[in-house]
Formats: C-alpha cells, sequence, structure tokens
C-alpha cells in the first residue's frame, strides 16, 4: 500500500509540475496571442474607418461641387434680373400712344430671351 501511495504521489508531482512547466511556457505565448490578435483587431478597425472616411470625403465633395454649381447658377439669375431691371426702369414710363407701346413691348420680350 505504501508503493500505491508513492507512486500516486509521483503522480500527482507530475501532474502539477507539467501544470506549472506549462504556465510558465504557454501563458506568454497566449499573452503575445492575444496582444497580436488585439493589435489586428485595431489595425483592421483602423483602416476600416479610413475607409469610411474617404467616403465622406468623396461625398462632400461631390456635394461641394454641386453646392458651388447651384451658387453660380443663382448668381447668374440674380445678375440676369438686375440687368432686366436696369432696361426696364430705362424704358419708363409707359408709352401713352400704340407705338411706344408695342415698342416697349418687343424691347420688353427681347429682354426675357
Amino acid at each position: 500500500m505504501c508503493q500505491s501511495r508513492v507512486s500516486l504521489s509521483m503522480i500527482r508531482y507530475q501532474i502539477f509540475f507539467l501544470q506549472t512547466s506549462c504556465r510558465r511556457v504557454f501563458l506568454p505565448l497566449v499573452v503575445i496571442f492575444c496582444c497580436l490578435h488585439l493589435r489586428l483587431y485595431f489595425i483592421d478597425r483602423w483602416q476600416s474607418l479610413n475607409v469610411r472616411t474617404l467616403d465622406i470625403r468623396d461625398r462632400l465633395e461631390d456635394t461641394g461641387t454641386e453646392w458651388r454649381q447651384l451658387l453660380m447658377d443663382l448668381q447668374e439669375i440674380i445678375d440676369w434680373i438686375a440687368r432686366a431691371d436696369q432696361e426696364l426702369t430705362l424704358q419708363q414710363p409707359i408709352g401713352g400712344d400704340l407705338e411706344s407701346v408695342q415698342n416697349q413691348n418687343e424691347m420688353h420680350q427681347v429682354t426675357i430671351l
């Protein structure tokens, strides 16, 4: 019976030794693996954020181009209205006879086109 106790103790000691030696070897490897995994995760996350940022920048640039075009078109309309207002102001007062009214109407049609 003493032999079996010694044998059992030896087995327990060997199991304990294997567990502690494995911890010494594998625990740093597990830590390194986890660190690498986290690093890869954050690199992937950073790259996806960069892609989203580039997409947003492209959309903003496209929208900015559309707004600039709209502002230029509005400025052209404002300039046309100012010119038409000046020409109409110069044509006042409306003529009292038919011929001057027809002339002013023709001038007005030219201004509209």
